[in-house]
């Protein structure tokens, strides 16, 4: 019996040594995921890695690997794809490019139908902006050239369909590459339209992408018109779910700013519904207790709130069932129950 007494003392001591000391009774590896961000110098860039050094500190069960993307599109295609790697893969993607993959619209060849909301970490307007003062509306871009940064990504979808609808793609050059070419473009006058981007959320904050303000505080740019009624015909014409309008009001960005027609889009981090249940829920905790912090990454973080860290323009069985369970456990909307941007 004091041998067994002796040897239980010794077990308590050696116990209480490894806790007082600091040292780890158990060491938990982390799981590590990667990201697929914007390879592109852009805002959705800078969130992405903010996600991945905010998780990276914070969390002490995952760790993620942020690696660069091409686009929206692109992204869906690495989960497409890569059916092996589904169980530890994120992306950045929007609502708009996923319907085209569950659809196999192109880009897309085949269906996939497996991605679905982490969080959203901004809203955004998408409009278009011209130095050539002959344009006005979007049928005066006959003739005339365009810029619509990568291909494949949302804008340069929706607006060479909305030309096809008015009757004159064909008679618009259109070109795509990064979104840096873009603003180059529009600066040195080579192109006469490009994206004008805004991400944030009417009536809580917007802040115009560099793709925007470089070319307007270089140049005398306005914006180009179209109807709601032919974003209408073009939600139609690409089978989109949803393709909300909108014009943004006059000085909402800068003082001489006019108002100008948008259509309304979402931005976050999506994953496959392989992923683990336990890690998406990590994720969405590790979002929502460290929302403060994503301020310090881009003004875009200011706007992230409980109400939209879950928005997308879709019920709410597309966000991640880990990430849904989180989310309903701290009464946080989900999908078109969120407040977003509509």
């Amino acid at each position: 019996m004091k041998r067994y007494a002796y040897l239980l003392t010794m077990l308590l001591l050696a116990g209480i040594f490894l806790i007082s000391s600091g040292a780890p009774v158990f060491a938990q590896e982390k799981t590590t995921l990667r990201l697929y961000g914007l390879g592109a110098a852009s805002y959705p860039r800078v969130m992405t890695h903010a996600l991945g050094e905010i998780v990276n500190k914070n969390s002490d069960k995952l760790r993620i690997e942020v690696l660069e993307g091409m686009s929206s599109s692109s992204n869906l295609f690495v989960l497409q794809k890569d059916k092996e790697r589904r169980a530890d893969t994120l992306i950045f993607t929007n609502t708009f490019s996923n319907g085209d993959a569950q659809a196999g619209r192109k880009p897309f060849k085949a269906p996939y139908t497996g991605a679905r909301l982490i969080a959203t970490f901004t809203g955004s307007t998408i409009g278009l902006y011209t130095s050539n003062p002959e344009i006005k509306t979007i049928e005066d871009m006959k003739g005339k050239s365009a810029h619509f940064a990568p291909r494949g990504a949302t804008p340069g979808v929706v607006f060479s369909k909305m030309l096809q609808i008015v009757g004159i793609l064909d008679q618009v050059k259109v070109s795509y590459g990064g979104f840096e070419a873009m603003t180059d473009a529009m600066i040195n006058g080579t192109v006469d339209v490009g994206i004008a981007s805004a991400p944030g959320y009417i009536g809580i904050g917007m802040t115009p992408a560099p793709n925007y303000v470089e070319p307007y505080s270089s140049r005398k740019l306005t914006f180009v018109s179209f109807t709601k009624e032919q974003l209408a015909k073009t939600q139609k014409a690409l089978n989109y779910n949803v393709l909300p309008f909108a014009v943004i009001p006059a000085k909402t960005m800068f003082p001489n700013q006019a108002a100008y027609p948008v259509f309304l889009h979402d931005q976050g981090w999506w994953a496959d519904a392989s992923l683990d249940e336990k890690t998406a829920y990590e994720l969405a905790k590790t979002i929502v207790t460290n929302l403060s912090k994503f301020g310090t990454y881009h003004k875009l973080g200011t706007f992230m709130r409980l109400e939209n860290i879950a928005w997308i323009p879709l019920p709410a069985d597309m966000v991640h069932p880990g990430a849904a369970r989180y989310y309903r456990e701290n009464n946080i909307p989900m999908g078109d129950q969120a407040k977003g941007m509509f």
